[in-house]
């Protein structure tokens, strides 16, 4: 078992300011060397979170500063620019904060404005179709009260430094529950084993659940399988963080192509300019 990213004595920076500007430049310093050497970035994860970047939409009334969703967002393209990886991880917080403002639900409202980070463990290896809401994971009732959860879920993004984690299971009445759990519970299990395509430590390993013991006001929903669709923002949610976190990445490959040129002393014999920064084929190129 792999302990999640703690932090204490929190200090907000908000986005745009000098302060901002200094984090990014600490999470950013050697992300590619991270990157290389398979590191999880424990102490970057963990410097965003003292900094209150997971409250950023909350509003001031739950301590938050109330950004709207397009500063949020380029709150996250900041981020991915200095270091995509860490940006990635607080993806499946983000949505879970956007349904809790929706839903107004205090209880996690609060938890997120003391600096909790909300993870992810959802989807489930099997034969089930595409966007099945039948898992194998399963809730059922405890002969002592609440609800106990057994199953394993993997791709489980940012769990390994998150608090809290958000996961689906069927229930003993054929409908599909989704319940929140600490990560340090009794019985949760976060293992570091992805090894996927792309970016290799954003915490998506396996989470196994082993007679976890869940309260009645963990549930944050129960809904049948033959009920009606309730709006949810999740997937647009979800993609345009994607989205942010890729634009992010291309920003960071202008940065590169940027320093790469200006380290160039020499141009090529038919250069319509003595220095490659001058160059407008070379200018072109980068733009």
């Amino acid at each position: 078992m792999v302990d999640m990213t703690t932090v204490e004595n929190t200090n907000r920076i908000l986005p745009g300011t000098p302060e901002w500007k200094d984090l990014l430049r600490t999470i950013g310093s050697g992300s590619k060397d991270r990157d290389l050497n398979d590191e999880n970035p424990f102490d970057q994860v963990a410097a965003l979170k003292r900094a209150g970047f997971g409250t950023l939409r909350l509003p001031a009334e739950f301590g938050g500063a109330g950004l709207t969703v397009p500063q949020l967002f380029s709150a996250v393209i900041d981020v991915a620019q200095a270091d995509p990886i860490v940006a990635h991880i607080f993806r499946a917080h983000f949505w879970f904060v956007e349904e809790r403002l929706r839903s107004r639900s205090h209880k996690w409202l609060d938890l997120v404005s003391d600096g909790k980070i909300f993870g992810n463990a959802f989807s489930e290896k099997g034969s089930a179709a595409v966007g099945s809401l039948v898992f194998n994971t399963r809730l059922l009732p405890s002969p002592t009260g609440g609800f106990r959860l057994d199953g394993e879920k993997f791709y489980s993004t940012g769990t390994l430094f998150s608090d809290y984690l958000t996961t689906t299971a069927t229930t003993d009445h054929d409908s599909a529950a989704v319940v929140v759990v600490p990560a340090d519970r009794a019985g949760v299990k976060i293992i570091d084993d992805w090894d996927g395509f792309g970016q290799r430590r954003t915490g998506t390993g396996t989470t196994t659940f082993t007679a976890v013991a869940v309260a009645e006001d963990e549930v944050l929903s129960d809904s049948p399988y033959d009920a009606d669709p309730v709006p949810t923002v999740q997937y647009a949610s979800l993609q345009l963080y994607i989205h942010a976190v890729v634009a992010g990445v291309l920003a960071n490959v202008v940065d590169d192509g940027v320093a790469l040129l200006r380290s160039r002393e020499r141009s090529f014999s038919h250069a319509l300019a003595e220095r490659p920064t001058d160059d407008p084929l070379l200018q072109r190129q980068l733009g």
